[in-house]
C-alpha cells in the first residue's frame, strides 16, 4: 500500500513576484502583429492578458479554491504524483479514473467532478497530474504514456483499488487504452473522448475511413509544429521558455484558441472570450508556472517515441469494454465507427453537436452525463 500524504496548495509569493516582473519587464516592441490567430495569438491578445494579469488577477483566490478539492502526494517508483481523490459514499464501488493531457491539469475537471458528484455520488474520483506536470515533479526523465499506464496502476493499487473505470482525453485517451491494454483485469472500461492508438496493421479502407484520414492529415499540417518540437527538441524549446511567462502564455493559448469548439468571427478566428474570460486564460496557464512544469510536461512526447507506444501490436484487441464521447474536436476529429472497432470492443456511442478538445472544461455537464452513463452501465 502507498502512504499518501495531503497536500494544500501554497506558492510561494516570491515565486508569484518574479513572475509578474517578467511580465512587466516583457519588450512588446519586439513584437509584430501578423494579425488574426492563423499564426498564433494575437499580439493585441496577448497585451490585453498581461495588463489583466499584473493588475486585476487574484492567484490567490484561486488557489484557495483549488484547496477545497481533496489533494495528496503519493511516491511511485521513483516519481511523485499529485492527486485529488474524491471520495464516494460506497466504498466497495470501483473508482473513476480521470486523466488529462496537454495543456491540460487536474484542474480542468473541476466542474465536472461536481457535475459528476450531482449525478452519482456513490464511487471515489481520483485525478492524477501527469508525472512532470503540475506538482507532480521533479521528473528525471522522459516517460511516455505505457511507462505512465504502468505509474497510474500502481497509483490505483496503491490505494487499494483492484478494478477501476478509466476517462481519458487527449494523453490521457492514449494512457487509458494502454491501462486497458496492459491491465485488462483491472479496468473494468475506458471512456474516451479522444481515441488516437490503434492495433498497428489497422489502417483506412472504406471511403469514410479515407476521407478521415485526409482531415486528420489537413488538420496536423496547420497544427503539427508544436508536436514535433515537443517530440525532437524539448530541451530547446525550454531554454526559451524557462524564464518567461508570455512566451508559455502563447505557446499554451494557441491551442486553446485552435483546439476549443468556439464561434469564429467574420475572419474565421476563433472568439475565445465566447468562452473564456482572461481569468479563465491565466490561470490554465499558471498550471504550468507556478511550478516549474512546463519543462517536463513536454517530455511526454519525447517519451512516446522512446518507448515507441504509438499502436498496440498487430492484431491487438482491447477487451475492456469502450465508451466513444465524439465531441466536435478541432484538434483531433472523431475517426468512424468502423476503424475503432478493429481494436477496440465499442459499448457506448455518443455523437455531440458541442464541446472541443477540452471537452470536460468546456461542456461539464454533458461530459459529465456520459461519464456516468457509461459507469452504470459496467458497475
Amino acid at each position: 500500500m502507498l502512504d499518501p500524504r495531503s497536500f494544500t496548495i501554497a506558492i510561494d509569493s516570491q515565486r508569484l513576484e518574479r513572475l509578474k516582473a517578467r511580465i512587466i519587464a516583457y519588450d512588446w516592441t519586439a513584437m509584430p502583429d501578423l494579425g488574426g490567430w492563423a499564426a498564433g495569438p494575437p499580439t493585441s491578445y496577448m497585451r490585453a492578458l498581461a495588463e489583466r494579469w499584473v493588475d486585476g488577477y487574484d492567484w490567490r483566490e484561486v488557489e484557495a479554491r483549488r484547496n477545497r478539492l481533496p489533494q495528496f502526494l503519493a511516491d511511485i517508483d521513483g516519481q511523485t504524483i499529485h492527486y485529488i481523490h474524491i471520495r464516494g459514499s460506497q466504498s466497495d464501488r470501483p473508482p473513476l479514473l480521470l486523466l488529462h493531457g496537454w495543456p491540460g491539469s487536474v484542474f480542468e475537471f473541476e466542474e465536472t467532478i461536481e457535475a459528476i458528484r450531482r449525478l452519482d455520488d456513490s464511487f471515489d474520483i481520483i485525478v492524477p497530474a501527469m508525472p512532470g506536470y503540475g506538482f507532480s515533479l521533479p521528473l528525471h526523465r522522459p516517460i511516455g504514456p505505457r511507462g505512465t499506464a504502468r505509474l497510474l496502476q500502481s497509483l490505483m493499487r496503491g490505494l487499494g483499488h483492484a478494478r477501476f473505470m478509466v476517462q481519458g482525453g487527449d494523453w490521457g485517451s492514449i494512457i487509458g487504452a494502454w491501462i486497458a491494454y496492459d491491465q485488462p483485469e483491472a479496468c473494468i472500461g475506458i471512456h474516451l473522448n479522444m481515441i488516437p492508438v490503434h492495433a498497428a496493421d489497422v489502417r483506412p479502407e472504406t471511403e469514410e475511413e479515407l476521407a478521415h484520414a485526409a482531415r486528420r492529415a489537413v488538420v496536423n499540417q496547420i497544427d503539427e509544429g508544436y508536436r514535433i518540437v515537443h517530440t525532437t527538441k524539448p530541451q530547446s524549446l525550454c531554454f526559451a521558455m524557462a524564464d518567461n511567462p508570455i512566451g508559455v502564455a502563447g505557446w499554451i493559448i494557441d491551442k486553446l484558441a485552435s483546439w476549443s469548439d468556439l464561434p469564429r468571427d467574420a475572419h474565421g478566428d476563433p472568439i475565445l472570450g465566447a468562452r473564456y474570460d482572461l481569468d479563465d486564460v491565466i490561470t490554465f496557464v499558471m498550471a504550468y508556472l507556478v511550478t516549474p512544469s512546463f519543462i517536463t510536461s513536454t517530455w511526454m512526447y519525447r517519451g512516446r517515441l522512446l518507448e515507441n507506444s504509438s499502436a498496440f501490436p498487430a492484431g491487438t484487441r482491447i477487451v475492456p469494454p469502450l465508451a466513444a464521447a465524439r465531441f466536435p474536436d478541432p484538434a483531433a476529429p472523431p475517426p468512424p465507427r468502423s476503424i475503432i472497432a478493429r481494436t477496440y470492443d465499442i459499448r457506448q456511442w455518443t455523437d455531440f453537436d458541442r464541446g472541443g478538445h477540452f471537452a470536460a472544461m468546456e461542456q461539464p455537464e454533458l461530459f459529465a452525463t456520459d461519464v456516468v452513463a457509461f459507469y452504470r452501465s459496467l458497475a
